[in-house]
């Protein structure tokens, strides 16, 4: 390909932190075009994936695979082309080093000295935030929750006034979805679902809503959760507050403790909750 409106030079000993596509080919820039042909090596983390991609564009470069399962000996290697050779990092899809294995290559090229330059582009998290329609002057991103003590997991993200974002996988949405549906019903989230591919979804709705639509559909595809911020009007009103405490006051429970439970089932702070107690009389 021909990039007459580029003219930038291939630095040595530097990796390239190339952006792909997150699904739709054409969401690539000419600037990371030009980069993956002038380098001499793509380092990726499915070779056939990014064979893929270089076809589509007409391009032929070496490829060698990187990934989460790569040894040390891979970085030593990557280490030591980089001495003779440009190389150009990839992942299988969106920014490079953004929840993804190429984070540590990175960390470990700058430790020995190695210069690293961002091409930037697609990234699953940004495109799903910007169409969320949720307040998106601060957020978090989780990337993968995993398995492991999950539940605490969520209850802690669920406190935080800032909207949060995942990533999951379509086997463990559903699991997820309803954790969040026991804690904060009616906490208003967003699911992106192959987002610029073919059957790019979002689904907008309240944690209750989100759980009662997934779990009647076969869910496929890469996907992006967006939880709304913690505004202590998400989930209950103070109301429905007041109710839950006079009745666990009623029955000899203890104030603190009951705010402590309330304030996990609601995400609401738990000396919020205290105070509205303190009102209160058994």
């Amino acid at each position: 390909m021909n990039f007459p409106q580029i003219n930038e030079k291939i630095e040595p000993n530097t990796l390239y932190i190339v952006a792909t596509p997150i699904g739709n080919l054409n969401d690539i820039t000419l600037r990371a075009l030009y980069i993956l042909e002038n380098v001499d090596l793509i380092a990726c983390e499915d070779t056939r994936r990014t064979a893929l991609l270089l076809k589509h564009y007409g391009l032929e470069k070496p490829l060698i695979s990187f990934h989460s399962h790569s040894s040390p000996k891979k970085f030593e290697e990557i280490k030591e082309r980089l001495k003779t050779e440009t190389i150009a990092l990839v992942s299988d899809a969106g920014t490079p080093c953004i929840s993804d294995p190429g984070a540590k290559l990175a960390a470990y090229l700058l430790e020995e000295e190695m210069a690293l330059i961002p091409i930037p582009g697609p990234a699953a998290v940004i495109t799903a935030v910007s169409a969320s329609g949720l307040d998106t002057r601060e957020f978090t991103f989780r990337g993968f929750l995993g398995k492991k003590g999950l539940q605490s997991k969520v209850k802690e993200i669920l406190m935080y006034k800032e909207i949060q974002v995942v990533y999951e996988s379509p086997q463990r949405l559903l699991d997820l979805l309803a954790i969040i549906k026991t804690l904060a019903p009616r906490r208003r989230l967003v699911v992106a679902r192959e987002i610029t591919k073919l059957h790019e979804e979002f689904f907008r709705g309240s944690a209750t809503e989100g759980y009662d639509y997934f779990r009647t559909k076969e869910i496929k595809g890469e996907l992006t959760l967006i939880i709304a911020g913690n505004d202590n009007n998400n989930d209950c009103n103070e109301a429905e507050i007041r109710l839950e405490l006079q009745k666990a006051l009623n029955e000899g429970k203890s104030l603190r403790e009951t705010a402590k439970e309330l304030s996990l089932k609601y995400g609401v702070a738990k000396n919020l909750i205290y105070d509205i107690g303190l009102k209160l009389k058994p």
